[in-house]
């Protein structure tokens, strides 16, 4: 079930009957739409010289889970699936599309990170 609101933001019950808030930029979900619809969210380690510390990401499709049911959210045409391991802030996620460069990339905010 999604509630899509006026403000581009949209509730809906995941498969854990937890809501879970998606908001996403009109830019964001033009470029989602282009790329099949299909986003993933979750927490990764990283590699290098980052202290390997956990941060968000958002994978374009369905890829990057271990999990055999994440959450799932609709949000007007866009499937949202979401790692349970992923603690949202109370107002929920943004999704974002922004340029590093001459690349574009989508950023996620609201995630709780526990170190």
């Amino acid at each position: 079930m999604s509630v899509i609101s006026p403000d581009n933001s949209y509730d809906a019950l995941s498969n854990s009957e937890k809501m879970l808030k998606v908001e996403i930029s009109e830019d964001a979900k033009s470029y989602i739409l282009d790329k099949g619809g299909i986003i993933t969210i979750t927490v990764v380690r990283g590699f290098g010289c980052t202290d390997n510390l956990p941060e968000p990401v958002v994978l374009i499709g369905k890829t990057g889970l271990a999990e055999i049911n994440p959450n799932e959210v609709l949000t007007n045409d866009i499937m949202v699936y979401i790692s349970k391991e992923v603690v949202t802030e109370p107002d929920g996620i943004k999704i974002n599309l922004v340029n590093k460069g001459e690349v574009q990339t989508l950023e996620v905010e609201g995630i709780i990170i526990n170190y």
